[in-house]
């Protein structure tokens, strides 16, 4: 038997539906995943705030990025130990079965040589991580648990809020000198944080590309260049190249990111719904 996020709490879906939360399956592996892209869009408070705090984060990475001056000085290092996802000891609302999947030591060491590549290049957008993310080959699961371990103390702040005001029934957890009230899993006593339906999709915007994303329209001469490596657009390029050949002609042509980066910021949300059953 199936059994929901709101069966595990005691609550009705109606009640996690008011705060906006996912009510996700949670005796099998959930197909929805933390979309960065999400953040740009969000109307939640906290994730409006966890876009800031993403932001800031991403930037100094990129600033670590244009310091370094080899793979192997502090500063790249840094950058590698960041970007690495240890067990953080607590369940994610709408991937309790699952859990949060971090990046493998060499998605990270090569997502990491690749941004270096593109901001040497002069490319210092702050959506630079997951659209890397992208070219390397990287699953849609571990691109968010990148953001969700950034923006942990957001998701903290939107439980307890949660909580709060439907009544759910809760404890009390320290995070980062602050304490939190949270719902803890009856099996294991793990505590539970809520991840709002808008932060989620079944398919993240980074991986969901369309044939009007024209590639480089404003630019004639890149667009004649490329154009018989990867289409005339980005839906295009990516269902029919390999990531990795996307990335080669991105890397000799790196105003192609910064195309990338626009059409990717204009695009619309790809949120579910919070009454979605997956």
């Amino acid at each position: 038997m199936s059994t929901k996020l709101s069966d595990l709490l005691g609550v009705s879906p109606e009640v996690l539906e008011k705060g906006g939360v996912f009510n996700a399956l949670v005796n099998r592996d959930s197909l929805v995943y933390v979309d960065p892209h999400a953040l740009l869009t969000s109307k939640t408070p906290e994730i409006q705030l966890a876009n800031h705090r993403f932001r800031r984060y991403a930037s100094g990475l990129i600033r670590l990025l244009q310091v370094s001056g080899r793979s192997d000085d502090v500063f790249y290092s840094e950058v590698l130990n960041e970007l690495q996802l240890e067990d953080l000891g607590i369940h994610f609302s709408h991937a309790i079965s699952r859990g949060l999947s971090g990046m493998k030591a060499d998605m990270v060491a090569a997502l990491t040589a690749t941004a270096r590549k593109f901001i040497r290049a002069g490319i210092t957008d702050t959506e630079l991580f997951p659209l890397v993310a992208v070219l390397e080959g990287i699953e849609m699961k571990r691109a968010g648990g990148m953001v969700a371990k950034v923006i942990l103390p957001n998701l903290f702040a939107y439980t307890d809020r949660v909580v709060r005001e439907q009544g759910i029934a809760n404890g009390r957890y320290r995070y980062m000198n602050k304490t939190y009230c949270v719902p803890f899993h009856p099996l294991d006593s793990k505590p539970i944080i809520f991840v709002p339906a808008e932060l989620l999709s079944l398919k993240p915007v980074a991986y969901n590309w369309s044939e009007n994303d024209i590639i480089s329209e404003d630019n004639d001469v890149v667009k004649m260049m490329v154009a018989s490596q990867l289409g005339d657009n980005w839906k295009t390029a990516f269902e029919t190249c390999f990531p990795s050949v996307v990335k080669k002609v991105m890397l000799l042509h790196p105003s192609l990111m910064v195309d990338l980066v626009r059409h990717y910021k204009s695009k619309p949300s790809n949120s579910v719904s919070a009454s979605l059953v997956v």
